[in-house]
């Protein structure tokens, strides 16, 4: 597959609307005299990855027909949250993301254990960039870290825990008392 300037120019216009402009930031530590290295901070998007350019790209491509059909996807990381948000801001209904079975049985295992009230949200509702960084101290999720935050439609502050590799966010309703700012 091959493409010009031309094509991705246009990408860049179709998906401007849904995409931050993220930093360009030189690094302190590679580099020399000759050389200098930049980072793309393409962590600021709300997906949190660049895949959502792609993710956003090929389906504002679809015909109307492809996308009442449907789309999928198998992975457990940053394309996967770039699909689902993707497929959500084009509201495509028909959206699945297939996790791989050890990820999704990872993710059981840790969520299972819990007799607390543990709350499921995409990446694209939940910012990780606000809020405190937090250990808890006590109960089922001791030891546990995540970010302190307010969640939309949610009364109490919850501590939102990602869980290494998988799409899904977890959020646990605890006691002010047994989570420390860290």
């Amino acid at each position: 597959m091959s493409f010009n300037y031309e094509e991705v120019k246009k990408a860049y216009e179709r998906i401007q609307p849904y995409i931050r402009k993220t930093p360009l930031e030189e690094s302190f530590y590679l580099g020399d005299e000759k050389r200098n290295y930049y980072f793309k901070l393409e962590s600021f998007q709300r997906a949190k990855s660049f895949k959502i350019r792609g993710a956003l790209n090929k389906m504002m491509t679809l015909t109307e027909e492809e996308r009442l059909k449907g789309i999928a996807t198998i992975s457990s990381g940053n394309h996967g949250s770039s699909v689902s948000y993707a497929a959500s801001l084009l509201g495509i209904q028909n959206a699945k993301v297939i996790v791989p079975d050890e990820q999704m049985r990872n993710f059981i295992a840790i969520a299972g254990t819990s007799e607390e009230r543990i709350l499921y949200l995409p990446y694209s509702e939940v910012d990780l960039a606000h809020g405190d960084r937090v250990r808890i101290t006590g109960g089922t999720f001791e030891g546990v870290e995540g970010i302190y935050q307010r969640i939309r439609g949610v009364r109490d502050k919850q501590v939102v825990v990602c869980i290494e590799g998988l799409v899904a966010v977890a959020t646990a309703t605890v006691p002010a008392y047994l989570v420390e700012k860290i």
